[in-house]
């Protein structure tokens, strides 16, 4: 493909509930990328100096969640980033994926491994928030024993 570009990896995904704007890039196995919440955050702001070299190994998805990026607009109370998430990962047929979130998209990417766990083979977060809803702890407390 040469040269990276924010233009030759972009893409759109009209999921059933979403229009998602995203970059792809490379071939492997998924990795998808999920930005922070911060402002001007995208798939391209937060990730662009690493999916060069992501994409020499893996399939690379840096998505712009919807409220940010390219992707469509909504009101912060319509956010269900997690549910964006499902839905990207199975219009694509991606099965299970790795998948790195930044800061808020790392809270939404621990949301997607417990919501739907058959979905996610790897989870690395930067700067995420732990926090754990109060049905896990009730249910699961291992998990929050730090």
């Amino acid at each position: 493909m040469g040269t990276l570009t924010e233009e030759n990896t972009s893409k759109r995904i009209k999921t059933k509930n979403w229009d998602i704007h995203y970059h792809e890039a490379g071939q492997g196995d998924p990795l998808i990328l999920v930005h922070g919440g911060g402002p001007g955050a995208s798939g391209w702001s937060n990730f662009h100096p690493n999916i060069p070299y992501l994409s020499e190994k893996f399939r690379v998805f840096a998505l712009d969640l919807p409220g940010w990026g390219k992707s469509q607009a909504v009101k912060y109370d319509q956010r269900d980033n997690s549910g964006v998430l499902a839905e990207f990962i199975e219009a694509l047929g991606l099965g299970k994926v790795a998948i790195v979130g930044n800061s808020m998209g790392g809270s939404s990417c621990i949301r997607l491994a417990y919501e739907r766990p058959e979905l996610v083979s790897h989870l690395i977060t930067l700067g995420s928030s732990a926090g754990v809803p109060t049905r896990v702890r009730q249910l699961k407390p291992q998990l929050i024993d730090l």
